[in-house]
């Protein structure tokens, strides 16, 4: 089945004034990465002068029923005519995005009613996917049914990838402009205690298994954030995590006990250490400890609340260092903070990942980047994802020894200090891989 909401763009589409024209059909799986992509696709195509028309689709089976388009407009089928808007024009593009393996005679169908609809005949596809390792076969069979020539490109950070679609500068004016009032607003709506002026940082997670990298992250971000300013000027630091699966009190209880253990090799030193969870109703204040005499307090804060993207975008703003999992989330960390966040990838992006260590090598950053991204098998690398633990570079390092912990969250300290100053050029070649001036060139 097939559950198409319409975006209401028609009256734009007939609008003679455009010479360009785009149909986009946006493939969503289930999850808000491919909403978003298909976001930011209709808002480069809308800046780069195409009077855009888009289609977001639901795609759950593989073999549908629907004749028609009216057949795929479940809630808003009573308010679209569009036989009074069809035309016949070279010069409109169709794009997809993204698509998967078992769509491909879905979206061929639909493709086709489309075609029928607008009385489009011998117009161009264009596919952008943002998977490095989509399978050729799925290509050439979305090829030989549609029978029209398509055009296939991966967007991503990979180096034989398009590059990405960054936020456009009107957005980022308008972020830098907004951020703290929209922030404000949100603390009040939720009746957070947090002071703008106070350090944070930042994390989504849209992963199953989230334990370990929000442990790997608490404990590598003090450190980080050691070697730029010395944690006992500040007065409170905040983590705020958004994680898309729910939150059972066990992990968060698991969490809290990595935290507060002082023979856990992610136990945080402060005054207090606060942790908060907000559930959909309410909030509740899971524990409050006293661990030490440092004047620094540390608040961590769970909530399975998804926010509107230009609300996360300020809380990227805001913070200090943020981890991220998901394209989306991380190109739009890039393109604010112009830098590379803690990211927690999967199996399609290991090219990326793999290019990106292999670089390191060569600018001795290695094992600082292998902290940084976060793979799968979270379990078997919980151990070594410690900053100290690469960076001082110890075989015989006893994690569960406070002693030694202290001596070499010392060491890694001071040897950030001096990455901090190399990593800004390593990570640009990173950052500046752009799609948006390939992607002009190929439609035009």
């Amino acid at each position: 089945m097939i559950n198409c909401t319409y975006y209401s763009l028609l009256k734009n589409y007939r609008d003679n004034n455009y010479n360009k024209k785009a149909i986009i059909v946006n493939t969503i799986n289930d999850t808000s990465e491919d909403i978003y992509l298909g976001r930011k696709v209709n808002k480069l195509l809308i800046t780069l002068g195409y009077c855009t028309v888009m289609y977001p689709l639901l795609l759950k089976r593989p073999n549908n029923t629907q004749k028609n388009l009216n057949d795929y407009f479940i809630n808003d089928s009573k308010n679209i005519n569009l036989n009074n808007n069809t035309y016949n024009s070279n010069k409109t593009i169709v794009v997809i995005t993204p698509i998967k393996t078992n769509q491909v005679r879905a979206l061929v169908n639909f493709l086709k009613i489309i075609a029928v609809q607008h009385n489009l005949k011998n117009n161009k596809i264009f596919i952008f996917t943002d998977t490095v390792n989509q399978q050729i076969f799925d290509i050439s069979l979305f090829i030989k049914l549609i029978r029209k020539k398509v055009s296939y490109n991966s967007l991503g950070l990979y180096k034989d990838q398009l590059g990405y679609i960054p936020l456009s500068s009107t957005e980022i004016q308008s972020l830098n402009n907004n951020y703290n009032l929209f922030i404000k607003l949100l603390c009040d709506s939720l009746n957070l205690d947090i002071r703008i002026n106070d350090h944070f940082f930042i994390g989504y997670l849209n992963l199953e298994k989230y334990i370990t990298p929000i442990l790997i992250f608490l404990h590598n971000s003090l450190i980080e954030l050691q070697s730029r300013l010395p944690i006992y000027l500040t007065n409170s630091l905040n983590y705020i995590f958004f994680c898309e699966y729910k939150i059972t009190s066990y992990e968060l209880q698991a969490i809290i006990k990595q935290c507060t253990d002082n023979c856990s090799i992610y136990h945080i030193e402060a005054k207090k250490i606060n942790f908060y969870y907000y559930s959909d109703s309410l909030k509740l204040i899971l524990s409050s400890k006293t661990l030490s005499k440092s004047t620094t307090i540390v608040n961590i804060f769970f909530t399975n609340k998804i926010l509107p993207e230009n609300i996360f975008n300020c809380f990227i703003k805001l913070a200090n260092y943020g981890i991220m999992s998901g394209n989306n989330s991380l190109t739009n960390y890039i393109s604010i903070k112009q830098e590379l966040p803690y990211y927690c990838f999967n199996q399609q992006e290991i090219l990326f990942i793999q290019e990106l260590l292999e670089e390191a090598k060569i600018f001795k950053l290695y094992n600082y980047y292998k902290c940084k991204f976060i793979g799968e098998d979270y379990c078997s690398i919980t151990q070594y994802n410690a900053l100290e633990n690469n960076l001082c570079e110890q075989k015989d390092f006893d994690i569960y020894n406070p002693d030694y912990k202290q001596q070499n969250r010392i060491l890694a300290t001071n040897a950030l200090k001096y990455i901090n100053i190399k990593k800004c050029n390593f990570e640009n070649k990173f950052i500046n891989r752009y799609a948006n001036n390939k992607i002009e060139d190929m439609l035009s």
